[in-house]
């Protein structure tokens, strides 16, 4: 037979102890009965066999059920851990086997001196306690069939020895048939009762599961209907700051159609401006956000990188906000190497640098980096407004700017500490906050440490310089106002470019002059077979040189994506910044 599963073999052994507990209970109502039907033999005793015999068998019978009651009593106090089950149960059957051994020695010695009369009248009060007795007893199945054996059969087994009558014969026959139905009985009361305990075991179960259900039914119910909230609130958010630039340029767009002077046009550009900046940071936060959300721990590659070079383009990048502001930026000098993303880690120092230099006006910023055994902690410290108490948890919100409820594009979005927690979480970098108002804020982040790339012990600085006059792009994008942007843009920095609008014009182009062209720029969604990646590819191998590519999408995720990265190709995301698109196309310069 297979062995039972542990959860049903752990439910028997419950519901056998329970059964056993309440057996031990009912001790007084087992001992009660007992002692009754020992004062029933007692009555005629006395007349039949004497008033000695009779006291002494109550004597006897009650010495022995009153140890019984107190070895009950020892035995329900003892810790189930202690004392196996086995222990306890055989000690228990044992005193049911001696109680009833001394009803059947006193039953016993009663007809012997009383005679036939004695016989008949013992034999069925005897049989009546058996029979009474099932109601507790039956809870313990071994203290039942110890009781009844040890009682009506050692009283059977006397009337065997003993030369009888036929009347006696009659009795001992009729005792037997009631003992052999008593056992039936029993066992049958203990199986039921057994089932009653696992039934009532089961429905307890039963409840409590549908109890943790239910508490984790109404916890999701609770978590979707706030998650709905924020997104309301989210989309709300998103929806007045994209509506701000928006709107102003479509009023600064009217003013163009009608005569202003030069001075008014370059006003009203420089505003425009202004405005596609706004939406342009404003689109890559949002998305920012978005992949930051989806993202899990382990879900991005990490790589060893130098810190220092980490900080300083941070800073660098920093500094003209800084000096606008009057504020005293600074970092400190580190030889670590630590285990990130350049990129992410990036954009979580820049946006805490950035805050904390917006908030501090004509203070200081502090970059430094603190050792911890194993992990180095980067610290942002800044001596501007502080965090109130109650708002540590707040400025993680989307959003959430507590000095510009009005909701002033020029003072940020409120999404630079969501990215700043959410990049945290995905590269699993513990973040802390400690803050004074009114004295200066504190924000660390926790990065592992490890050893130096060999092959990268030297920082490759940013791309710097003009652009070469040699300099030939292949571009192929199919929309045509990109098109016309990028070859307006193109003809500004005096940059050769072909412009191709499908991707069989440019494998044309490239399979008439192969040498003319120093590094592509390709879409990677172009509505054909072909995407960008693939495209890539083929032109590259048509040119038989490595020169550079970058891939340029309004995409944030996709195979494509790590396929991209596999091959060495650049990916700008759009909206593309022109310092950033300036950059590849400095060092596309300086390759070629």
């Amino acid at each position: 037979m297979a062995s039972p599963e542990p959860a049903e073999a752990s439910l028997d052994s419950i519901v056998r102890e329970d059964a056993f507990a309440h057996y031990l209970e009912r001790r007084w109502v087992s001992m009660a009965g007992n002692q009754f039907g020992a004062c029933l033999l007692t009555i005629p005793g006395w007349i039949l066999a004497g008033q000695f015999a009779a006291l002494s068998f109550l004597l006897g019978f009650s010495l022995v059920n009153f140890v019984s009651l107190g070895v009950k009593a020892r035995v329900l106090r003892m810790p189930r851990s202690e004392v196996s089950y086995a222990c306890r149960s055989r000690l228990i059957a044992a005193c049911s086997g001696l109680l009833g051994a001394s009803l059947a020695v006193g039953n016993i010695a009663l007809h012997q001196l009383g005679g036939a009369d004695m016989l008949i009248y013992s034999v069925a009060v005897q049989a009546g306690i058996g029979a009474a007795s099932l109601g507790v007893s039956s809870f313990h199945l071994p203290s039942m069939r110890s009781y009844l054996l040890f009682g009506l059969g050692l009283y059977l087994l006397s009337l065997g020895i003993v030369p009888s009558s036929l009347q006696v014969q009659v009795l001992g026959v009729g005792t037997t048939i009631a003992l052999c139905f008593l056992l039936v009985m029993g066992a049958q009361q203990a199986g039921i009762l057994s089932s009653a305990i696992r039934l009532q075991h089961q429905n307890d179960a039963l409840v409590h599961k549908l109890a943790l259900e239910n508490a984790a039914a109404n916890e999701a119910r609770t978590t979707a209907q706030r998650a709905n909230q924020e997104k309301s609130h989210f989309f709300a958010s998103a929806s007045h700051d994209l509506r701000q630039p928006v709107h102003a340029l479509n009023l600064y767009a009217s003013l163009l159609k009608d005569p202003v002077s030069d001075g008014e046009r370059k006003d009203v550009l420089e505003r425009i401006e202004t405005c596609v900046q706004t939406l342009d940071d404003l689109f890559e936060s949002l998305l920012t956000v978005t992949r930051a959300e989806s993202l899990d721990p382990g879900d991005i590659e990490l790589a060893p990188i130098a810190l220092s070079a980490v900080i300083r383009t941070v800073v660098h990048q920093a500094l003209p906000q800084a000096d606008a502001q009057g504020t005293q930026l600074v970092h400190s000098p580190t030889s670590v190497w630590v285990l990130s993303e350049r990129m992410a880690l990036e954009r979580i120092l820049s946006n805490l640098v950035t805050n904390a230099v917006a908030f501090s006006p004509n203070g200081r910023v502090l970059v430094g980096v603190r050792h911890r055994g194993s992990r180095v902690e980067v610290q942002v410290l800044d001596n501007g407004a502080g965090i109130a108490e109650a708002q540590k948890q707040q400025i993680f919100g989307e959003f959430y700017q507590a000095d510009n409820p009005g909701r002033r594009s020029g003072q940020g979005f409120g999404l630079g500490l969501v990215i700043v927690e959410r990049l945290c979480g995905a590269l699993g970098y513990p973040l802390s906050v400690q803050s004074i108002l009114g004295r200066g804020s504190c924000f660390g982040v926790s990065i592992a440490r490890c050893d130096a790339a060999p092959s990268e012990l030297s920082p490759t600085p940013h791309p710097r310089g003009h652009i070469s006059a040699k300099l030939q792009v292949l571009l192929v994008d199919d929309e045509e106002s990109v098109r016309d942007a990028m070859a307006r843009l193109f003809s500004k920095w005096k940059v050769g470019a072909t412009i191709c609008a499908t991707a069989n014009e440019a494998i044309a182009v490239v399979r008439q002059e192969p040498q003319r062209f120093n590094c592509i720029l390709v879409d990677q969604r172009l509505g054909e077979e072909l995407d960008g990646v693939s495209l890539a590819q083929q032109l590259k191998a048509m040119l038989a040189r490595p020169i550079p590519v970058a891939i340029i999408t309004g995409e944030t995720a996709g195979d494509w994506y790590e396929q991209a990265q596999g091959l060495g190709y650049s990916v700008l995301f759009k909206p593309v910044k022109q310092i950033r698109l300036r950059a590849f196309l400095v060092a596309a310069s300086k390759r070629g």
